[in-house]
């Protein structure tokens, strides 16, 4: 039977499509710069800048020319209004600048919460008021996604069931006016993190939401391979006093998903939530290792957390753009480090994260050069057992931990030892168990007290 519904054409779909799988493409993630003018006041303020047109405009010009790897770890950037029709210091349209580093740009369009008449403080979200005119002018304009944010709250018979149902309703027609303007829509039904709910409460409620979303997306005829999904990671609030491992917020996070999300969702980029950059990081790696089937790309679509150490590097002068810029991309790099490397494509990121935070570095281009003969080495070397023993055989103290990762060449063994072992490791290692030092690096100090060791083997082994 036909549908009854304007339908998109095949061409459309596969536009749609196309511009998903772009922005969620292996080992890339979202920069959400989509800050209001009132939101970029209070984080100028904070420097001790102003908030006028220049300073906004002169902070997102930092973000957005910085060096042309930009393109190995952002797969998209949302813009703001006004970011939209901003220009560098040269005159270059910020569009084109994101544009020609071959990334998408998106465009937020929601106009903000309001109060849900007959709730508790509950809200829904505005912006659908000539929506449609504003798409296709957007889309003309260079923007090929778009985001729309709608927020509920975890609290005394909250999220209310008329505020789960009018959020996800609002969601669905943003997401049909958005395809049908050749947009991808970027679905962000956020459960905010305030109150002091355990992680179980926090499951239970994004599993509920997350089932309306879907529901409404359906019954609005949306084309879930031209959508993108935005949720919040499943963590206590932020006022409970029970602790939570990563391991545990990741897989409360991914059965949430697994129960709710469609699988022909492309991708789902986690919002950070208010979370610090680190835990935000922590959280994403965990997820993406959790041993059950995820058949969607598990990103980040990260504002605070990826910008927050740069505005203070920044801290309004202008000789600290350099800095400032470096510093992006090392909060981009470390949350690809933690993603993990999933091929040899990503060398360069890692690098960038050592270059940056180790000061021996004479000692990297060797160490560099080892990691990528072994990433591309079609060779295994020995067994998973033979390695462990081997550094175990140098290391009075034993090895910490030991992991697998899967790479485009097989699989690699990932040992950690103490940082008091460490020039025995380098000294001893080669020598006498060459097939286990394939390579070695040392772990960024601001990662120490995340990791808490300083030195990594690699090897490729054999699955036996």
């Amino acid at each position: 039977m036909a549908p009854h519904h304007p339908a998109l054409t095949p061409e459309q779909k596969k536009e749609l499509a196309d511009i998903a799988q772009r922005i969620v493409a292996r080992g890339k993630g979202i920069l959400a710069a989509d800050e209001s003018v009132g939101t970029m006041g209070k984080r100028l303020t904070q420097i001790g800048l102003e908030n006028t047109d220049e300073h906004r405009r002169f902070y997102r010009e930092i973000l957005f020319s910085g060096p042309e790897v930009m393109k190995d770890c952002i797969g998209g950037v949302i813009f703001f209004h006004e970011t939209l029709y901003q220009k560098a210091a040269n005159g270059t349209p910020f569009v084109q600048m994101i544009r020609d580093r071959g990334i998408v740009v998106g465009i937020k369009v929601d106009t903000g919460v309001v109060p849900l008449a007959g709730t508790n403080g509950e809200t829904t979200t505005q912006g659908l008021d000539g929506l449609a005119e504003r798409c296709a002018q957007y889309k003309k304009d260079g923007a090929d996604f778009a985001k729309w944010r709608c927020v509920l709250k975890i609290g005394h018979h909250m999220p209310s069931h008329l505020s789960i149902i009018e959020n996800a309703n609002v969601l669905a027609r943003y997401a049909s006016i958005c395809q049908q303007n050749g947009l991808v829509p970027i679905v962000e039904p956020e459960i905010l993190p305030d109150g002091d709910h355990d992680l179980k409460t926090c499951q239970h409620v994004t599993e509920k939401v997350l089932a309306a979303c879907y529901k409404a997306l359906s019954d609005h005829h949306i084309y879930l391979e031209g959508t993108l999904l935005k949720p919040n990671m499943v963590t206590a609030g932020h006022s409970s006093t029970a602790k939570y491992t990563p391991e545990q917020v990741a897989m409360a996070t991914v059965t949430a998903l697994r129960r709710t999300v469609p699988p022909a969702v492309p991708g789902v980029t986690f919002l950070s939530g208010g979370q610090s950059e680190e835990d935000a990081s922590i959280h994403l790696s965990a997820i993406n290792k959790v041993p059950l089937h995820k058949p969607w790309a598990l990103t980040f679509s990260y504002g605070r957390a990826l910008q927050a150490s740069v505005l203070k590097v920044w801290a309004g002068k202008k000789e600290n753009v350099k800095a400032a810029q470096t510093e992006f991309m090392r909060r981009a790099n470390v949350s690809l480090f933690f993603l993990s490397l999933h091929s040899a494509h990503h060398l360069y990121c890692l690098q960038q994260v050592l270059f940056s935070s180790y000061s021996p570095r004479n000692h990297l281009p060797l160490l560099m050069f080892k990691l990528q003969t072994c990433l591309n080495s079609q060779t295994a070397h020995g067994t998973f057992t033979d390695h462990k023993r081997a550094v175990q055989g140098i290391t009075s103290s034993g090895v910490l931990s030991v992991s697998v990762q899967e790479y485009t060449c097989g699989r690699v063994c990932i040992i950690a030892v103490p940082h008091f072992v460490l020039d025995k490791c380098i000294t001893e290692a080669p020598a006498k168990f060459p097939v286990c030092f394939q390579a070695g690096f040392f772990v960024p100090h601001f990662l120490l007290n995340i990791v808490h060791v300083q030195f990594f083997f690699f090897s490729c082994f054999d699955a036996t």
